[in-house]
């Protein structure tokens, strides 16, 4: 389905089947698509600011340079989304499925990611100033040069996770074992038993 540059904003599209549609450019803002189905959508430069993306299944989407201002992606699934130099700006996204996503040079300063699944997801470069990753599962995550992010209370990491030099003795001061090779950050209130994986 090619959506190239389309005009869809303020659309009701709640759970609209755009599995593998080209939405390359296309005017998302203030779009419905909670629950939407867009498994391997081009969303390349799309305009998405205010949508909501509640629930949606994004599996292997192209969001780069895709602009997720205020978007409202709470319980979205984005296993090995690709989201580089995204704008996701003051975006929600708790308790979000974020598994393997890459997001190198993303803009997630004041994202609201608690709870976020974000296992093996590459976070490096990304600018994380004001983002809240409270009890975010950070295992495996890429996160060596991420900028401006703060100690996630509650987040669970383990061995692999990789994080800003300057945190790195922090988040080790900071955590309990609460498994053979997996940490949590200590503080934060959970409001869900929080994943672990190995």
């Amino acid at each position: 389905m090619d959506l190239t540059g389309a005009d869809l904003a303020e659309a009701d599209l709640s759970r609209a089947n755009l599995i593998n549609a080209d939405l390359a450019e296309a005017d998302l803002t203030g779009v419905n698509l909670p629950h939407a189905l867009l498994m391997g959508a081009n969303l390349n430069r799309a305009d998405l600011t205010g949508a909501d993306l509640t629930g949606a299944y994004l599996r292997d989407a192209d969001l780069t340079n895709a602009n997720l201002t205020r978007a409202d992606l709470t319980g979205a699934y984005m296993p090995h989304a690709k989201l580089p130099h995204a704008k996701l700006i003051a975006t929600d996204l708790p308790h979000a499925d974020l598994t393997g996503a890459n997001l190198p040079h993303a803009d997630l300063t004041d994202a609201y990611l608690p709870h976020a699944l974000l296992t093996g997801a590459n976070l490096n470069r990304t600018d994380l100033t004001g983002a809240d990753l409270t009890g975010a599962v950070l295992n495996r995550a890429t996160l060596v040069s991420a900028v401006g992010m703060e100690l996630p209370p509650g987040a669970v990491w383990d061995r692999r996770t990789l994080w800003p030099s300057e945190l790195a003795p922090i988040v080790a001061a900071r955590s309990d074992e609460v498994s053979p090779g997996v940490y949590k950050v200590r503080g934060g209130a959970p409001d869900r038993p929080s994943p672990i994986q190995a």
